[in-house]
């Protein structure tokens, strides 16, 4: 698993990318966008590099999404993190990450339709019902 997942819970690996997904309980005050800026946070913690963050909120199907990504350029690589941050019942929320570090995965996972997808996906994983 590689560094950048040791705080998930579980991750994943598709052609273009790598994933995961972190569950932050419940804690007073936390918020979505807290979320955001707690993972981009520690994404500059690790950047020795040149670092560029940003975070947004945006409704998806008549839900908020929150959003967090990060970049970070530095002698060895360039990787660029995008967390999809949904909120769970009673205060919980559920990070998805998507990991780019090649050129390649950078350009097939930051499309605004691949985004959509991406938001819509958290959604459809917190709602799911047993």
């Amino acid at each position: 698993m590689p560094t950048e997942f040791s705080s998930f819970g579980a991750a994943w690996k598709a052609n273009n990318a790598l994933g995961g997904v972190k569950i932050f309980l419940p804690r007073p005050g936390l918020t979505g966008l807290e979320t955001a800026s707690d993972l981009i946070g520690a994404d500059s913690q690790t950047c020795k590099g040149k670092f560029a963050p940003a975070r947004s909120s945006e409704l998806v199907d008549s839900d908020v999404v929150f959003r967090a990504s990060s970049s970070c350029v530095d002698s060895e690589n360039e990787r660029a993190a995008q967390y999809f941050i949904a909120s769970r019942s009673k205060g919980c929320f559920v990070a998805f990450l998507v990991l780019a570090v090649t050129e390649a995965e950078r350009q097939a996972t930051e499309g605004n339709e691949t985004v959509d997808h991406f938001k819509k996906a958290a959604l459809t994983a917190v709602t799911f019902k047993r």
